[in-house]
């Protein structure tokens, strides 16, 4: 069975790669990973260890445990799992697609232009350029507001 990574924000942008994600998944009879990373600058210092962090991963775990069951309503036969983690998205994103060994990934984009993408960088571009396999990147209907 083939598997897709579906690197998720839980942001609307993160839903409308999901969204394609089950439709491709379901046409090639795949497996989807959710997969969040909470970058480490959105944890407080000093407390990047430990409690706080496991509960942040807690959090985010049962924020995907919702998106995964919004898509399992939209397409049941699918095997959809769900992980989070702290570190840098991209990165971690191309990491995870090597150990779980995934055949495709998809993810969104906020199509951030100019200065803001220049000082903020693109996580979506950095994924395209250096990972180990196929990436299709989204972003909501009616664009990036």
């Amino acid at each position: 069975m083939k598997k897709i990574l579906v690197a998720h924000d839980l942001t609307k942008f993160g839903d409308a790669a999901a969204d394609e994600a089950v439709d491709l998944a379901s046409s090639l009879d795949a497996s989807l990973i959710l997969f969040h990373v909470e970058p480490p600058m959105n944890v407080p210092p000093g407390q990047q260890n430990g409690e706080h962090t496991f509960q942040t991963l807690q959090k985010l775990q049962a924020e995907l445990e919702k998106v995964a069951a919004r898509l399992r309503a939209k397409a049941p036969h699918l095997q959809i799992s769900c992980e989070a983690t702290m570190g840098e998205p991209a990165p971690s994103i191309i990491e995870e697609a090597k150990r779980a060994e995934v055949d495709f990934i998809v993810t969104g984009t906020h199509a951030k232009k100019g200065l803001t993408r220049v000082v903020l960088g693109s996580v979506a571009e950095d994924v395209i350029r250096n990972a180990p396999v196929p990436v299709l990147v989204t972003r909501p209907r009616g664009g990036a507001s």
